[in-house]
């Protein structure tokens, strides 16, 4: 059957609150291969509808096991007014909630669309090379830590500082040349960036939130810990950049297991562990 739960096995998150066709990429550490893509549709293709949260990860020409079908998240509150907003989405095969890229002013041009139609991926050991070498004579910045969306264009109504870094100079402008670099958690991370209010809800029909999303989905290499083979994380921070004061928010996380044959799939829950799981 199709389940709806708000936390599965294998997967664990935290969120952080916080007043004020998609491009994919993949998040390939351990046995778990995780695709993320640029809309918050979580492990799954969102122009082939294909399965992408495979355990043990594959390799190519291999049939990939698949544990998830997709997740996203649910969220609602009522403003001062006493007006409900609501962003959530399932499938997207009605519309959508939740749109690539942070809040601003136009989302339609090609500079906005261009630069956040996409996910972040880097890892730590490409952070420790470019903190070690950043200044060495002949050193070339990688992508990864180049293209990380440090800095909004405050122009366009964009947030001046978007995904965290540490700023050598202290003078809030991400510039890896100087020594800054991507802040991270994990070995390696993807970081995504969504908002509520690029366009309307065509999903639940929901009044906007004003809410923008920071994403950041990660995990551990360690042979110490065995379950972290099998574990990734989602940490995710809502910024409110609306005029409105919510009261009685909630937020949930949307998720459809599929272990094999989606007809067989069951939910349960341990409530001394916090935690839902498929069998």
């Amino acid at each position: 059957m199709k389940t709806i739960s708000t936390f599965f096995c294998g997967v664990m998150f935290s969120l952080n609150v916080f007043a004020q066709g998609a491009f994919t990429d993949t998040l390939n550490i351990n046995s778990i291969s995780a695709i993320y893509s640029a809309t918050s549709f979580l492990f799954a293709n969102p122009d082939t509808y294909e399965a992408g949260y495979v355990v043990p990860g594959t390799e190519p020409g291999q049939e990939a096991n698949t544990t998830i079908f997709v997740s996203g998240f649910w969220m609602g509150g009522m403003d001062q007014l006493g007006g409900l907003h609501v962003a959530a989405q399932t499938y997207r095969q009605l519309g959508a909630d939740f749109f690539a890229g942070p809040i601003a002013t136009d989302y339609a041009s090609a500079a906005y669309t261009d630069r956040y139609n996409r996910v972040w991926v880097v890892n730590k050991a490409t952070i420790d090379e470019h903190i070690a070498n950043w200044n060495t004579a002949g050193y070339v910045v990688p992508a990864s830590i180049a293209d990380w969306p440090g800095n909004g264009n405050v122009a366009n109504g964009e947030a001046q500082i978007l995904a965290p870094f540490f700023d050598r100079d202290a003078n809030m402008m991400y510039e890896p040349e100087k020594g800054d670099y991507p802040i991270i958690r994990g070995d390696e991370a993807v970081f995504i960036l969504v908002n509520d209010a690029a366009e309307t809800h065509i999903e639940t029909d929901g009044d906007q939130l004003g809410f923008e999303l920071h994403i950041m989905a990660y995990a551990y290499k360690t042979a110490a810990d065995p379950v972290m083979d099998y574990t990734t994380f989602l940490n995710i921070k809502l910024i409110n950049r609306s005029v409105n004061t919510y009261n009685n928010f909630y937020f949930g996380f949307f998720a459809d297991p599929d272990l094999g044959d989606y007809n067989d799939d069951y939910v349960g829950s341990d409530s001394t562990l916090a935690s839902f799981f498929a069998y």
